[in-house]
């Protein structure tokens, strides 16, 4: 899975801080937009809803409640309404503390083959860190002893 970021540059009313692309096999999966703190200052989660109601339909509330894993806060961040059908789910996020908004788009069936790779990859990770360290370590030994067979014969104190 490939991520990358881009930075906009529309202008000083654009209430987007930053967007993140995720794609799976070469395709879109996931999108997470972040809106600058500044430009949704004082705005309810009513008025966000409302704003994003307009252009996507009728938002559904959550059922419980639900959070999602965020880039932009270590707790994640906490479900406000969502859009969706089949195929896609858009999720209007708020920030653990209510003071930043997001929205997290995902195409369902690319999303669960990108977090199930993400969790196997992980598994892998950790698997494979044991052998990966000693290797590290017996290369990091191999270097020393090169270096101390040169250095020892001209050491002169």
């Amino acid at each position: 899975m490939e991520s990358r970021r881009f930075a906009s540059t529309v202008g000083d009313t654009d209430p987007v801080q930053r967007v993140l692309l995720s794609f799976y096999n070469g395709q879109l999966s996931r999108i997470v937009v972040d809106y600058d703190r500044d430009k949704t200052s004082g705005l309810t989660s009513a008025d966000m809803i409302e704003a994003i109601s307009a252009r996507y339909g009728t938002a559904l509330p959550p059922t419980v409640e639900t959070l999602l894993p965020s880039d932009s806060f270590s707790e994640g961040v906490k479900v406000v309404a969502r859009w969706e059908d089949a195929e896609y789910s858009l999720n209007l996020v708020q920030s653990p503390y209510g003071l930043r908004f997001g929205l997290i788009g995902v195409s369902k069936p690319l999303d669960g083959l990108a977090q199930a790779a993400i969790v196997s990859g992980i598994q892998l990770d950790e698997q494979e860190a044991p052998q990966r360290q000693r290797a590290e370590e017996r290369s990091a030994q191999s270097k020393l002893d090169k270096a101390r067979l040169t250095n020892k014969p001209h050491f002169r104190p």
